[in-house]
């Protein structure tokens, strides 16, 4: 299974081979040639910039994930019933909904009903997980550009919600990637 320390673990040799790298770049002589400098400080330049990435993506892996429960995002077409399944889940999992409130984050027709992401934490069989409500993609989602992005990062897993029988546009394949 793979654990946060693990995958520091992993960011961490990383960092120091590349630190290593840097340093054995560095101390090269032969500063007479003009050219193996320029290639020497491009190498060097060039190996910072990946040390800084790394530094910046292990804490985004270390800090920015979820590690005690599954995390799930539905995220698609504006009406395609991302909500729908997400609060069928609750229905039959959240023992602890108050009665009468089934039904309250499904939409009602109308675009962009779901402005900001929603998590919902459930647990099913023992195990614990979260379902994230992602605004649909079909309707003014510029506005929510963001927030799509924050719950999509948190996702382990993201399934895609097609509302249609036919295959998504090529300018809704765009605002997939």
């Amino acid at each position: 299974m793979i654990t946060k320390e693990s995958v520091k673990e992993e960011y961490d040799v990383h960092i120091h081979n590349l630190k290593l790298l840097k340093n054995s770049i560095d101390k090269i002589g032969g500063g007479a040639n003009e050219q193996f400098s320029e290639l020497q400080k491009c190498f060097s330049n060039t190996l910072q910039k990946e040390l800084s990435a790394s530094v910046e993506d292990m804490e985004q892996s270390i800090n920015g994930t979820v590690w005690d429960k599954l995390t799930i995002a539905f995220f698609g077409e504006t009406n395609a019933g991302k909500s729908t399944i997400i609060e069928t889940f609750r229905v039959l999992f959240d023992k602890e909904r108050p009665a009468g409130k089934d039904g309250i984050i499904v939409g009602d027709g109308r675009s962009d009903f779901t402005q900001a992401y929603e998590e919902y934490p459930l647990t099913i069989k023992g195990r614990p997980f979260t379902l994230i409500d992602v605004p649909g993609i079909e309707g003014n989602e510029k506005e929510y550009t963001e927030g799509i992005k924050k719950a999509l990062k948190k996702a382990h897993i993201v399934f895609y919600v097609h509302g249609h029988n036919t295959k998504p546009n090529a300018e809704t394949v765009k605002k997939i990637k």
